[in-house]
C-alpha cells in the first residue's frame, strides 16, 4: 500500500466546479489509485505540502505545486505531468514560465508524457537525463460514455456540431465560428464549457456573423449529462491552436461521435484515422472538413464504430492505473534521494522556496 498526493489544479477549485470536472485525469486517476487500495490524498497547487506524509507526490499541470517540489529538498519522489500543450505547440511566449517548467521538469524524479509526440518535444527541449520518463495517456471509463449507432444517411433537417473545452484563445474557438458563417444554415453548433474567459467577446463575435440563432453558448455540464449531449450531436469539433491530449476527443471516440479537430500537439497521435483533421486557425479549411464530414457520414460512423474499439482500448483507465502505478515503484526509494544530496542545490531551494513564497 503507498501513500501517494495527487496534486491538481481541479482539487483547489470551488465545489461548484469540480462537480462538473470529475472526469478530468487528475480525478480518475485518483479514484482509480484509491480503488487498488492505497492511501490517496488530493491537493490544490497552492496548498502547502507537508510531503513527508507521503510516499510519492504527483504533480498534474505546471503551477506552485510543481515548483514546491520541484524546490524540496526532502527525499519523496516527485513525478510531474505537465499536460502542457501550449509549450508543445510553441504558443507559450512567456521566458520565465518556459524557464521554471525547465526546472520543475529538471528536478522531477519522473516525468509522464500522455502521447509519443509529446515525449520527443520534452526530451528535445528539457533535461531529463536523471528522471524516469514514461508515455502515459489518459483513462477514460468507457461506460461513461454509452456508444450510440447513428442515422447512416444524415441528418434530413439541422445538423448538431459539439464542441466541448474552455472559452480561451488556445481553444480556437473563435474560428470555428467563422468557419460556421462559411456552412448552410441547417448547421447548428453548441458550445460546453466551464472556463467562460471569452464568452462575452465570443458572443459579440457570433452576432456579428449573423450566428446568433444558430450557436447556443450551453455553458458547463456534470458529466452524465455531457454523455447525453455527446450521443445526441452529430460532428465533436475541437479546432484548438493547442493540445497535449484532449479528453473530449477520447469521449467522442467512446460515444460514436464523428471528430473534426486541429492537427496539434498529441491529437494525430491520439485520433489517429479515426476523424478528420485540420491545420489550426484555417476556417476555410474547418469549414470544408465539416462538409466532406457530413457529406460522407455513413461512412463517417463507420469509422467511428472502430474508433470506440481502438479509444476503449488505448484509454482504458485500468492500462492508465497500472502503468502509473509501475512508474511509481520504479521511482520510490530509488532517485528521490539526488535531490538532496547536492549542498549547492540545496541552497539555490533555499532560494527559491523563498522567492516562491513571496510571489504567492
Amino acid at each position: 500500500m503507498l501513500r501517494i498526493c495527487i496534486v491538481g489544479g481541479v482539487f483547489g477549485a470551488r465545489d461548484e466546479v469540480r462537480a462538473v470536472l470529475r472526469g478530468s485525469p487528475e480525478i480518475i486517476l485518483a479514484g482509480g489509485l484509491a480503488r487498488c487500495g492505497h492511501v490517496v490524498t488530493t491537493a490544490g497547487h497552492n496548498e502547502v505540502l507537508d510531503c513527508e506524509r507521503y510516499d510519492l507526490v504527483h504533480v498534474h499541470h505546471f503551477g506552485r505545486g510543481a515548483m514546491q517540489m520541484a524546490c524540496s529538498n526532502g527525499v519523496v519522489p516527485f513525478v510531474f505531468t505537465s499536460h502542457d500543450g501550449a509549450s508543445m505547440c510553441g504558443l507559450t511566449p512567456d521566458l520565465v514560465r518556459r524557464r521554471a517548467i525547465g526546472i520543475a521538469m529538471a528536478r522531477a524524479d519522473a516525468v509522464v508524457a500522455l502521447s509519443e509526440p509529446e515525449a520527443r518535444y520534452q526530451r528535445k527541449n528539457y533535461n531529463l537525463d536523471s528522471a524516469a520518463h514514461e508515455v502515459i495517456p489518459n483513462g477514460i471509463d468507457p461506460s461513461s460514455f454509452p456508444y450510440v449507432r447513428r442515422n447512416a444517411a444524415g441528418k434530413g433537417a439541422a445538423w448538431q456540431l459539439l464542441y466541448v473545452g474552455q472559452l480561451i484563445e488556445l481553444k480556437g474557438v473563435d474560428v470555428l465560428l467563422r468557419s460556421m458563417s462559411l456552412l448552410p444554415g441547417s448547421v447548428h453548433l453548441m458550445l460546453v464549457y466551464h472556463t467562460n474567459a471569452r464568452e462575452e467577446s465570443l458572443r459579440q463575435l457570433a452576432a456579428s456573423l449573423s450566428l446568433s440563432e444558430r450557436v447556443h453558448f450551453a455553458g458547463p455540464k456534470e458529466p452524465a449529462e455531457l454523455a447525453r449531449i455527446y450521443q445526441s450531436a452529430d460532428i465533436l469539433v475541437l479546432p484548438s491552436r493547442a493540445e497535449a491530449l484532449p479528453s473530449v476527443i477520447t469521449e467522442a471516440l467512446l460515444s460514436g461521435l464523428p471528430v473534426v479537430a486541429s492537427s496539434v500537439g498529441g491529437i494525430p497521435d491520439q485520433l489517429r484515422d479515426y476523424g478528420e483533421l485540420v491545420p489550426p486557425g484555417n476556417a476555410a479549411a474547418l469549414a470544408l472538413a465539416i462538409t466532406n464530414t457530413m457529406n460522407n457520414y455513413s461512412q463517417q460512423i463507420t469509422r467511428s464504430a472502430l474508433g470506440r474499439a481502438y479509444g476503449a482500448e488505448r484509454f482504458a483507465v485500468e492500462t492508465m492505473i497500472s502503468a502509473h502505478l509501475r512508474l511509481y515503484t520504479r521511482v520510490i526509494g530509488c532517485t528521490s534521494a539526488r535531490r538532496a544530496r547536492n549542498p549547492i542545490k540545496r541552497t539555490v531551494n533555499r532560494a527559491l522556496r523563498t522567492a516562491l513564497h513571496l510571489v504567492a
